[in-house]
């Protein structure tokens, strides 16, 4: 035994922290240094996911939805889930236990044996082995302190694994989140301002519309809010922004007074903050003033939109998972682009339809174009369009946002199952035909797909082929629902 096999010990402690998510879970997580933040789990296998990441290092909990969670009210004794999180006694203890133990496990087991030998590896495990029991002991008594003693004891033996025992410290954090509702332990463990800008978006969406969609748990978390805690997250939306900046009422991301929608939230019209007079504004806008560069949009610029988009293969720290799917009309050109991002389990969408552009002395060119124009405008409501090269692009106003979430859930259904794509048959001539080109990227890890022009070569893979069709079906009549 060497060195080389310090990662295979450093994969089986990691794998300790595979938990079943939930679509309606809520993971949330808390680093060495800073605050808790919601964060989206790495998905492994259907509701299976790597929650638990560098455990006692980071914490790491599963607050689960209300209909999945023991709570049937507010526990009096746990409330305070921030404090008890960062309390030296029995969480800080654990954690320094756990810590202890994952470097002797990972680290020095390696050493002791390139070391000391078969003596050096007893002499590590010895004090691995006690330090587990020690956490296994303290884990049962914090178990038996909250009423729970049989369920703890039965945990408490998990813990006499030395790869298992880092975790207690967020086995002891879930526990008592178990004991409140779900909002309640993400607001307390987010603290105000951060629960405000994580549930604004769907406050936002149900004041709107006044109802919620079904199977949307965020929406019914907002809904849960009282009347007048949801007014005042709303009005926080303005707060920080400058005389000479727009806000979105939605995400609250700022924008120069030029801007008028925001590029996040697809239509939502951009709102002055209080006290600047919109005569001066549109003052302002109407002469041309450029605002100076404080003014300036904190993440996007004025242009509505990018394109083309950014590679897909290169990673995106601040998307956690993004898909693609674009189509191919053959002749006709190209169809409609499905964009799908989830960021902070926050999910979006959007569509962007294209035709290309002819040259100016090519007239049937000229009046073909215009005609495929006048059809795009028609049949998805574009107003506007960005000329790139010899594309001219136009992302697609949805009259309603179609429930992203439940469409990536279909289509990840689909994924799960999906058989291999046949090798193209040279016996084949292929004609001209429609078809998609599928992306998924999840953190570093790219998929790719496509259809078959001549035919899907399987009855298992045709089945998929006309499922997936029927999805982008699906999400191309939503974009052009009026």
């Amino acid at each position: 035994m060497s060195w080389e096999v310090a990662p295979i010990l450093f994969a089986i402690s990691a794998f300790e922290g595979v938990r079943r998510v939930e679509p309606d879970d809520v993971v949330l997580r808390r680093g060495p240094f800073g605050g808790w933040r919601v964060v989206s789990p790495v998905r492994l296998w259907r509701s299976w996911h790597l929650a638990s990441v560098l455990a006692p290092f980071f914490l790491t909990i599963v607050a689960q939805s209300d209909s999945d969670s023991a709570a049937t009210g507010v526990d009096e004794d746990a409330t305070d889930m921030r404090s008890f999180a960062g309390s030296i006694e029995p969480i800080l203890a654990l954690r320094v236990l756990g810590a202890l133990d994952i470097v002797l496990v990972v680290i020095g087991i390696p050493w002791a044996v390139s070391s000391r030998g078969s003596i050096g590896l007893l002499a590590v495990l010895g004090c691995a082995l006690a330090l587990s029991a020690a956490i296994a002991l303290r884990s049962a008594a914090i178990s038996i302190r909250q009423g729970k003693s049989g369920i703890g004891f039965r945990k408490a033996l998990s813990f006499l694994s030395p790869f298992a025992s880092p975790l207690a410290a967020e086995a002891a954090l879930s526990a008592r989140a178990r004991n409140n509702p779900q909002i309640a332990v993400i607001s307390d463990l987010l603290g105000e301002a951060e629960f405000r800008a994580f549930i604004r978006p769907s406050v936002y969406d149900v004041e709107l519309r006044g109802s919620v969609i079904a199977g949307s748990s965020l929406e019914e978390m907002a809904l849960a809010l009282p009347k007048v805690e949801r007014t005042g997250i709303l009005k926080s939306a303005g707060e920080g922004c400058k005389e000479l900046e727009r806000f979105c009422p939605r995400c609250a991301e700022r924008y120069s007074l030029a801007s008028t929608t925001c590029a996040e939230c697809e239509g939502i019209a951009l709102r002055l903050p209080t006290g600047i007079l919109p005569v001066l504004a549109a003052l302002v806008f109407l002469v041309g003033i450029v605002p100076s560069a404080q003014c300036q949009p904190t993440r996007h610029s004025n242009k509505p939109f990018r394109w083309p988009l950014a590679d897909i293969a290169r990673p995106d720290s601040a998307i956690d998972r993004e898909v693609r799917i674009s189509q191919d009309f053959g002749l006709a050109g190209p169809g409609p682009t499905i964009r799908i991002v989830v960021s902070a389990r926050v999910t979006r969408g959007e569509v962007y339809v294209t035709h290309w552009i002819s040259a100016a002395e090519d007239s049937d060119g000229v009046s073909l174009e215009k005609t495929l124009r006048d059809g795009l405008r028609s049949r998805y409501g574009c107003t506007s369009f960005v000329t790139v090269g010899n594309e001219a692009v136009c992302r697609v106003p949805f009259a309603r946002n179609p429930n992203w979430k439940r469409f990536l859930a279909r289509l990840d259904s689909l994924l799960a199952t999906a058989p291999p794509s046949p090798a193209p048959d040279p016996n084949l001539i292929c004609g001209d035909g429609s078809g998609w080109e599928l992306a998924d990227r999840i953190g570093t890890h790219l998929r790719r797909d496509a259809s078959r022009y001549c035919g899907p070569g399987s009855p298992e893979r045709e089945r998929y082929e006309a499922a997936m069709r029927e999805l982008v079906n699906a999400i191309n009549r939503a974009a052009a629902s009026r």
